[in-house]
């Protein structure tokens, strides 16, 4: 899949309540760098201009309708920020001729997790297209 793809899958998510999607496709958006659909735009200038910036809310988190939840894994997190970043880069490799196993290695290299969780996150995110 492309980036446009993951951003349409991103849209759907986002337009079925998962607010976080809007985040997500932000990131995608700055490290392709692509300009962003409408629908980013739009939702990402609610949520800063008219929410925070015009003071409607207290912090980001409300601006952007997210929030940790109760009981939220900081090593969870963490990991699954970065899945994103992990698909891209090992598509890349993949572009550059490297095996799906060379790029599990350089990415765990690259982001200091080990190949077991690389591959999990890289199969999390293709799972996502699957249920778009």
């Amino acid at each position: 899949m492309n980036s446009e793809d993951w951003l349409e899958v991103l849209r759907q998510r986002y337009e079925a309540g998962q607010t976080d999607a809007l985040l997500d496709a932000v990131g995608i958006c700055i490290s392709k760098p692509i300009v962003a659909p409408e629908w980013v735009q739009r939702a990402f200038n609610i949520a800063w201009h008219i929410r925070y910036a015009d003071c409607q809310v207290r912090d980001l988190g409300e601006a952007f309708e997210i929030e940790r939840p109760n009981g939220f894994d900081i090593r969870t997190g963490r990991k699954r920020t970065k899945r994103f970043m992990i698909w891209q880069r090992i598509t890349q490799l993949q572009r550059e001729g490297k095996s799906l196993t060379q790029a599990y290695g350089i990415a765990a290299d690259e982001f200091a997790i080990n190949e077991k969780d690389v591959r999990e996150l890289y199969r999390s995110v293709k799972n996502l297209a699957k249920h778009k």
